[in-house]
């Protein structure tokens, strides 16, 4: 079945909480959120925060099965030009095979395009338990492919109370 593409409102509620409980399984898979509790309620008022312009929410679909999600941001607070900002995009393992990030990916570039964007970026920063260098290395080599080059790295510190957060 192929991927479809669908803006996610404040009115999807079906889609809004796959996408939570997508990214609360994330939260298990990855180490920067071993030590810290996912808080499913938070989260998902913060999807549905960015179901509204500047911000926007892209969830892969399958039929009503949600594959994978994308947030963005378009953003001019700061410089005279509009910037372009993905800040997530996820497919669980069981569906990096599909074309979910393909279509999410394109999804962003024609959002980024249509909104007259100057400039777009993402941050890819897989942090895995399994697989992390592999899924950086495929993730980087997607965005590659669809005109994005490497500006810089991104470094991570654990605070003092990383170890009291378990």
């Amino acid at each position: 079945m192929e991927t479809k593409i669908k803006q996610v409102g404040i009115e999807h509620d079906d889609i809004i909480e796959q996408i939570v409980a997508m990214s609360h399984r994330f939260s298990f898979e990855s180490h920067i959120y071993e030590n810290l509790k996912f808080n499913q309620d938070k989260f998902r008022q913060h999807v549905r925060n960015h179901t509204q312009a500047p911000t926007g929410i892209y969830a892969a679909m399958c039929g009503e099965t949600v594959t994978g999600y994308a947030a963005f941001m378009i953003d001019q607070h700061y410089i005279d030009e509009k910037n372009f900002e993905i800040l997530t995009i996820y497919v669980p393992s069981e569906y990096r095979k599909t074309d979910s990030a393909r279509a999410l990916a394109k999804a962003l570039i024609d959002t980024m395009d249509i909104n007259g964007c100057k400039y777009g970026q993402v941050s890819i920063c897989c942090a895995m338990k399994e697989n992390e260098d592999l899924i950086n290395m495929l993730t980087q080599n997607l965005f590659k492919k669809l005109g994005f080059y490497q500006i810089g790295i991104i470094m991570g510190r654990k605070g003092k109370t990383w170890e009291q957060a378990s």
